[in-house]
């Protein structure tokens, strides 16, 4: 039977929103939504976080979570990946002498659903391959720009070509939303990292694939929140 980690990298810095993943989030701590989800999966069959704040532990652990040691402050830095963290905690915990399978849940993302969770994990034991969760941009390639040094427009992809038609075109463009990341744990150690050349992408709609990162983001996403439960 393949068995199959959950690990939610949670740390007390963050940049645009100071305490973002202990901020009550309609009544309750931010990473506890994340946890419940995670607590509730069949497919999951244990959850760790990992994390630099006594709080946070002590929120997890009172929730049924286990954190086995304090994340050292030095992967605790913005310019560290998520996915180190994670790493760190699977090689110290021996992860791959118990489990088959890790899932990496960002708790910025309260809004996703336990079925996805479980559709994630289904889909990356059923293909063997990484699954990162994305969000459909809406958009084409074509779309896509940068602004250079000066303020001008440049294409990433080069120009549509003349008989274009924005609308006619079926290659939609997909964004990471870091909600849920899954793969085959001898894949993440061997990548060092959860994207690899032939990983499938699980698509979410934009309200339970939105991931929170400033103010604003967090009232809007608590509104939607309020609003899904009061229509069930």
């Amino acid at each position: 039977m393949d068995r199959l980690v959950a690990v939610i990298p949670a740390k007390a810095k963050s940049e645009r929103l100071p305490g973002k993943n202990e901020r009550l989030f309609a009544g309750k701590p931010l990473i506890q939504h994340t946890i419940e989800q995670a607590l509730k999966s069949k497919e999951v069959d244990k959850v760790y976080v990992s994390t630099d704040s006594e709080e946070i532990a002590d929120i997890s652990r009172n929730l049924g979570a286990e954190v086995p040691f304090m994340r050292p402050p030095e992967l605790s830095n913005s310019d560290v990946h998520s996915v180190v963290p994670v790493l760190h905690l699977l090689e110290k915990i021996n992860a791959v002498k118990n489990f088959d399978y890790v899932m990496a849940l960002l708790p910025t993302c309260p809004l996703r659903k336990v079925h996805q969770i479980n559709e994630i994990a289904k889909l990356a034991k059923m293909s063997a391959c990484n699954v990162l969760s994305v969000v459909d941009t809406g958009k084409t390639k074509y779309h896509l720009k940068m602004i250079d040094k000066l303020g001008h427009l440049t294409s990433l992809v080069g120009e549509p070509p003349i008989n274009f038609q924005h609308g006619g075109d079926s290659r939609r463009v997909f964004s990471l939303n870091g909600s849920c990341y899954c793969g085959p744990l001898i894949n993440i150690f061997r990548n060092k990292s959860f994207h690899c050349e032939k990983s499938k992408g699980y698509i979410m709609d934009e309200i339970t694939g939105m991931d929170i990162d400033t103010l604003e983001q967090f009232e809007i996403a608590e509104a939607l929140f309020k609003m899904r439960n009061q229509n069930k």
